[in-house]
Parts: C-alpha cells; sequence; structure tokens
C-alpha cells in the first residue's frame, strides 16, 4: 500500500499513478487493463506494472464497483 504513495504520503508514485490510470482508462473505455502493454518507456519494473493492471482488472470486474454518474 506505501508503495502506492510518494514520500510525503500525499501525492501518488509512479505505481500509484500508474493504477490510477488503468483503473481510469478501463472505466472509461470499457478495455481491461490487462491487455495493456507497456509503453517501452514506462518507468516501472514490467512486473510490478503487470500486478497494477491485474489489480485495475479485479476491481473493474467487481461487480460493486460503480463509477460515479
Amino acid at each position: 500500500f506505501d508503495a502506492l504513495y510518494d514520500a510525503d504520503a500525499s501525492h501518488p508514485s509512479p505505481l500509484g499513478t500508474y493504477l490510477a490510470a488503468c483503473v481510469i482508462l478501463g472505466t472509461i473505455t470499457g478495455r481491461d487493463p490487462e491487455s495493456l502493454a507497456d509503453a517501452p518507456s514506462l518507468a516501472l519494473d514490467p512486473t510490478d506494472a503487470a500486478a497494477m493492471r491485474a489489480v485495475a482488472h479485479d476491481v473493474l470486474a467487481d461487480p460493486a464497483w460503480t463509477p460515479a454518474p
């Protein structure tokens, strides 16, 4: 959990920003975040990025997920 925040504990880390982007992209487009490929310049470890895409997938697949209108 702490890895999702910068050292100031207020702003997202690159990992937290990536997770948020995956959830937002999936919400807006309906695409499965796990189908996304990493950009060659992505500053995240590929394993961490894949884990965040999996988390975003799980969130979006949860029937309790209801985006704001």
